[in-house]
């Protein structure tokens, strides 16, 4: 994300897209997306809690539906939040997303050594019975 190409990418986005005809754009998001099956994206929020309306903001959700799947992960006061949009007439075992990504997330910590991985995380990779798949 630091690297030239992310700056001459994002500038090309801004000041040469938006004056480009419609039918380029569409056969140049066509060409981008045929090639993929998925898209990540992970957004580093502040690492302390924010306030907003006198409240203390206490999770934070980043959601972008996308013509193929999106996983979106975002940071926020130490805690990591994500969701997994897809189409369920393309993905017919999508409910199987959220625990396999959970028991890969457990996984990792594991073979990282971290001493405590969230309950929340351990019942979510134990659903439908794929723990130890």
């Amino acid at each position: 994300k630091r690297s030239p190409r992310a700056f001459v990418m994002m500038w090309f986005q801004n000041k040469i897209a938006p004056y480009l005809p419609d039918g380029v754009r569409r056969q140049t998001a066509y060409k981008i997306f045929s090639r993929h099956n998925l898209v990540l994206t992970n957004v580093p929020g502040p690492d302390q809690s924010c306030w907003l309306a006198g409240r203390q903001v206490t999770g934070m959700q980043l959601f972008f539906p996308n013509v193929i799947p999106q996983v979106d992960l975002l940071t926020y006061a130490g805690m990591v939040h994500g969701n997994v949009v897809y189409q369920p007439s393309h993905w017919t075992h999508g409910n199987r997303i959220g625990p396999l990504y959970a028991k890969a997330l457990v996984g990792l910590g594991q073979e990282l050594g971290l001493a405590k991985i969230p309950a929340g995380l351990k019942e979510a990779a134990e659903k439908l019975g794929i723990a130890d798949e």
